[in-house]
């Protein structure tokens, strides 16, 4: 039987620096292992901002491209992908801070070695919906507007040194990042980030594609990654946006109901002002500054290797 042909696409940065181990970890398997030698076309850093010179030929030409990052690092090579003639598999390793997607897609994490090896052995095919945002940026993961995106946006402007810092670094990515960052941040902004969409008042909009969000919070128990529909939770006040936040799995259950509503694209709503938006994870406030009107729209559906 042929194998699958694999194309693995690191982040470098991603879990402070374990993807440099990572492809460390694959290279030396490589060596020994010719099952899997014959199944890995190309091994490859990722960049932000960059995807045109990773996703290349060897790429583009493979059957599954596995992507071994975060949240952002899934939401990079979506985009990035959805932008060419590739319409093969994609396949996410978690070594992120949040890694929601994953979880969504394989629940529980595995070596990387039989990751790989169950992929270019005996592969199992799923679909996930990408959903596009004014026709300018996909995600399949979420889409925050208010609040969660200005969590987001501190971080990545104010604190995401202490990723890099040998002793700070621990605790703050142990903890998580609403812990250690959100909550306190939560407290401290009052109406700051006031949302007004289609005339109402809210506190955060969340679109989401799976069942969590932000490192574990349950959004929805029937949510589906490829039923074309979206989770939207519209949060009229701080105290439903928190339920939400500590709506985490303890002892195999969750304790709040967000109230999140299932929303058939395509789905428009217009602000005010310009909000802090998030999109995967990643911070779009700059790229939506002048923007007050949205509509999301389903882009298609990636196949998903499992």
């Amino acid at each position: 039987m042929k194998k699958t042909r694999i194309a693995v696409l690191i982040n470098p940065v991603a879990g402070n620096g374990l993807g440099i181990k990572l492809r460390t970890v694959i290279e030396r398997e490589l060596k020994k292992n010719p099952n899997l030698r014959q199944a890995v076309v190309c091994v490859k850093f990722t960049g932000r901002g960059n995807e045109g010179e990773w996703i290349d030929a060897e790429v583009l030409e493979s059957d599954v491209a596995v992507v071994c990052g975060g949240d952002g690092t899934a939401h990079q090579a979506v985009n990035g992908l959805m932008r060419t003639s590739f319409r093969n598999g994609l396949a996410v390793y978690p070594i992120g801070t949040g890694n929601d997607l994953h979880r969504a897609l394989y629940g529980r994490k595995t070596d990387i070695v039989s990751f790989l090896m169950k992929i270019a052995n005996s592969p199992e095919w799923d679909e996930l919906d990408v959903f596009s945002i004014n026709g300018k940026v996909c995600f399949s993961n979420s889409a925050g507007f208010g609040y969660d995106a200005k969590v987001v946006n501190f971080y990545e402007k104010t604190v995401a040194w202490l990723g890099k810092n040998p002793v700070l670094k621990i605790p703050f990515f142990k903890m998580g990042l609403w812990v250690m960052l959100g909550l306190p941040l939560f407290l401290a902004c009052g109406r700051e980030v006031n949302v007004i969409g289609n005339g109402k008042d809210y506190f955060n909009i969340i679109f989401n594609n799976i069942k969590s969000y932000g490192g574990g919070s349950v959004l929805s128990e029937t949510g589906s990654h490829s039923d074309g529909k979206l989770e939207a939770l519209y949060c009229e006040s701080k105290l439903k946006f928190l339920s939400f936040i500590l709506n985490r799995p303890v002892l195999g259950t969750t304790f709040f109901n967000p109230g999140a509503k299932q929303a058939a694209p395509p789905i428009t709503f217009a602000l005010r002002k310009p909000v802090p938006v998030q999109v995967d994870g990643d911070d779009y406030t700059s790229f939506f500054a002048d923007c007050t009107d949205f509509r999301i729209t389903l882009a298609g559906r990636m196949k998903i290797c499992k």
